[in-house]
């Protein structure tokens, strides 16, 4: 440890070598895990402390709009839904595996593994999600269904029920076929 005499001592506020009190603010964010360190880092660089406090909390809590949405989308090909998605999500995916038999699909912005099991437990044919870290392409090929995956920070960032509504107002003016097929469990409105 190294001390410093008062002629090296820069503070943001106040003069070296007198005592100063200020008013402090509490900023609290949600921050998606994976930026966690990189908005600590900026957050260090630009804060006036040469130490800030900063305490971080894993939220478990349900998000209000809802994980996941099942549509149909007969007659297109996961490559042209990647692209659609893509479009509205401002993301190129990180995972294609396997082609839908059939057109089913499900948008889940939940937990990757969490929405896997759901594409399974209801028969989808596509399944359109988070950044699974190879779970995806696993499961896709044991039980021949088509995996579609995005960067997780899109999901977080746009949530279902919006990207629902983004996908069917585009698909609306551009013309893409889709029709509706449930409700969700916290919305009464269907994708339609």
């Amino acid at each position: 440890m190294r001390r410093l005499e008062p002629r090296q001592i820069e503070p943001a506020y106040g003069k070296a070598g007198k005592f100063e009190e200020i008013e402090e603010e509490r900023l609290e964010v949600i921050v998606p895990f994976e930026r966690l360190a990189r908005v600590i880092a900026a957050l260090r660089k630009v804060h006036p402390y040469e130490e800030p406090v900063i305490e971080a909390y894993e939220i478990q809590s349900g998000r209000p709009h809802g994980e996941g949405r099942i549509g149909t989308s007969a007659g297109v090909d996961v490559r042209e839904i990647s692209r659609r998605v893509a479009s509205v999500l401002g993301s190129q995916p990180v995972c294609l595996s396997g082609q839908p038999k059939g057109g089913r699909v499900m948008i889940w912005d939940g937990d990757p593994g969490e929405g896997l099991y759901e594409a399974l437990l209801r028969s989808v044919d596509l399944y359109v999600g988070a950044d699974s870290h190879g779970l995806g392409k696993l499961v896709s090929e044991a039980f021949e269904f088509a995996v579609l995956e995005f960067p997780t920070y899109t999901f977080t960032l746009t949530g279902a029920k919006e990207l629902i509504h983004m996908v069917r107002e585009k698909s609306k003016r551009e013309a893409w076929g889709l029709r509706p097929f449930l409700p969700s469990k916290v919305g009464k409105e269907g994708v339609n």
